[in-house]
């Protein structure tokens, strides 16, 4: 069973302030709005919590983005940034509609380059938005 969808900026940790969130959210949002293109990111303390227990992070977030319909069905027009604060480790999974517009080399550069280095930073409003105006 997959963890809810809250709406775009999902915090389970409470790792970003509330009113940055609530921000974020709202600026996720807006870019569906504008583009059609759904981005959501999901925080969680830990992969531990994740009932049932997980294989691998691989699994889930693929799993949890399907059972989402992230960029609605038929469409798959979305990103999931996927979060995991006590491993230290991220994900962003990417709908088949935007895989040529968003393709692995682009979106790990994405990871490695912007929001790896915000959060090192202790950069917790920049690096979930990743650069969404």
């Amino acid at each position: 069973m997959s963890p809810a969808l809250r709406s775009h900026f999902t915090d389970y940790a409470a790792f970003v302030p509330p009113a940055a969130a609530k921000r974020l959210g709202e600026k996720l949002a807006r870019f569906e709005g504008r583009t059609g293109q759904q981005f959501l990111v999901v925080i969680f303390k830990e992969m531990a919590v994740l009932e049932p227990p997980v294989a691998s992070m691989q699994d889930f977030t693929l799993r949890t983005a399907n059972i989402w319909s992230v960029g609605r069905k038929g469409f798959e027009r979305g990103v999931v940034l996927f979060v995991f604060v006590r491993e230290r480790k991220l994900r962003l999974e990417v709908g088949p509609g935007l895989i040529s517009a968003l393709p692995a080399d682009l979106h790990q550069r994405i990871v490695d380059e912007k929001i790896t280095p915000d959060l090192r930073r202790g950069d917790k409003e920049v690096a979930p938005g990743a650069g969404i105006d």
